[in-house]
């Protein structure tokens, strides 16, 4: 499989945004810890949209800088309830099936309701990246 888009992190690895994401879910928060200086080549890797996807956890909160934090949370999540049915921003109704670097890095609130069969969620194409 061809690698459709890579960006050279600051210390000359190759990052792969086809897979970066889920390495970023998976090891952010060791990261910030063992090796903060490499926290923005994790977070804005390939243009600064994350599409969301199915969460891995019920919560997770990062430390963005400046003595903020930005926290996901999720509402009824399941092995059975794997698709996004809403979301909100920071107590805000919000519809798009991906978020940008900028949002994350002013810290607050993504909150997902989950449900077990797909919704209109992030479907209309203003909502997609």
């Amino acid at each position: 499989m061809a690698v459709e888009q890579a960006t050279l992190a600051s210390d000359g690895t190759l990052l792969a945004a086809l897979s970066l994401w889920d390495t970023y879910r998976a090891q952010h928060p060791l990261m910030t810890i063992f090796q903060p200086e490499k926290q923005k080549d994790f977070v804005e890797p390939s243009g600064g949209k994350y599409v969301f996807g199915s969460p891995l956890l019920d919560k997770a909160t990062i430390h963005v800088g400046e003595g903020k934090t930005f926290t996901v949370r999720t509402i009824g999540n399941s092995e059975e309830n794997i698709y996004i049915q809403s979301a909100t921003l920071n107590g805000k109704p919000y519809t798009r099936s991906y978020i940008h670097y900028a949002d994350i890095m002013k810290g607050g609130t993504l909150e997902f309701v989950m449900g077990s069969k797909p919704s209109a969620f992030g479907t209309k194409k203003a909502d997609r990246p």
